[in-house]
């Protein structure tokens, strides 16, 4: 494979050029009241123009020739660790303004494999741009798969790498519940949850027993959550009619289906993952059984590297005897965007 600067850069002005006459004539059927899985597709096919102008930015850029990428026109730059031996990460600087260049870590110019784990995390390089179909744009935050996206993209998407099962935390995340009680579960199909999910084949379910333990997962993100920022999240919750288990304190069967909140927490570090340094946001109580889009604005107090989703007992019910309170909430697809 080889590449010269002046076919780069001619690249970059067709793609421009196509992702111009794109918006201008692009044409989504279907209304904005039904899921609508022609507007998913137009939205891929934005992604990919602006995936395609980065790719040919970064070549355009990184004057060497690499494995089996030639770069014509550079006599004598072979692997030119000094100039180029580290990870580069563009930024988005709006409409029409060039991205700017963030370098990461060097990186191992070996046949040794490295991870996102090597690679420092305020730059870490994301596979996808910008535009999503929520507006979700600019300057995203990356958490793994919470229950939840195979692909790493700059916003929190709930995927579906596992089946469902009983008490798996989702792949990325770890458990941050009581030691002695199980995880949350992958659903559905389990305590005879069946609400289909929102997108995909799985979602995520958590609980509150009555025995004063709830479940909750965290994980440590890839770029932090910066203090004085503001950030957007937005996550698609409901609840379960039926979450039939064992009670923890009579041991007899019993309905989990008592209305609970979601806690969002920023803080911990490496010793202590689940540390809840700073409330973030907290929902209303969920009592319905449809799936609903929440959104909200927060501004972090201070920065945090790591974030804690947690299930809680609703103020509005605890007025009720707390032996009998056994609660679930169901979790799809959410995003955690930057916006300034």
């Amino acid at each position: 494979m080889a590449r010269n600067a002046e076919g780069l850069k001619s690249a970059i002005q067709e793609i421009r050029a196509l992702r111009e006459e794109f918006w201008k004539d692009v044409f989504v059927p279907g209304t904005t009241n039904e899921f609508n899985p022609e507007l998913e597709k137009a939205w891929r096919v934005a992604d990919f123009m602006e995936l395609g102008e980065l790719m040919c930015i970064d070549a355009l850029h990184r004057n060497e020739s690499c494995g089996g990428h030639f770069r014509r026109g550079i006599p004598n730059r072979r692997n030119d660790d000094k100039n180029f031996m580290y990870v580069a990460t563009w930024e988005f600087q709006g409409e029409g303004a060039e991205p700017a260049l963030l370098q990461g870590a060097s990186r191992v110019r070996s046949s040794e494999s490295y991870t996102a784990r090597n690679i420092s995390k305020q730059t870490m390089p994301f596979l996808k741009h910008i535009l999503l179909p929520d507006g979700c744009s600019q300057y995203k935050i990356t958490i793994a798969n919470p229950a939840m996206a195979q692909e790493v993209n700059q916003c929190l998407l709930m995927t579906h790498l596992r089946e469902a099962g009983c008490c798996q935390t989702p792949k990325g995340w770890i458990d941050c519940g009581d030691k002695n009680e199980t995880e949350p579960d992958i659903q559905p199909g389990l305590f005879e949850v069946t609400t289909e999910p929102y997108d995909g084949n799985t979602y995520l379910g958590m609980v509150v027993r009555d025995n004063d333990t709830k479940e909750s997962i965290g994980q440590e993100l890839w770029i932090p959550l910066f203090k004085d920022s503001t950030y957007q999240f937005r996550v698609i919750l409901a609840q379960s009619d039926k979450y039939l288990s064992l009670s923890k304190k009579t041991r007899e069967g019993t309905n989990y289906n008592t209305p609970v909140i979601l806690k969002v927490y920023g803080g911990g570090d490496q010793n202590e993952q689940c540390l809840s340094e700073e409330l973030l946001l907290t929902t209303p109580y969920i009592d319905h059984t449809y799936w609903k889009e929440y959104t909200f604005i927060f501004q972090p107090k201070q920065t945090h590297q790591y974030i804690k989703l947690e299930v809680d007992w609703a103020p509005q019910f605890r007025d009720l005897d707390m032996d009998t309170y056994n609660g679930n909430l169901l979790l799809d697809n959410c995003s955690l965007t930057k916006i300034n």
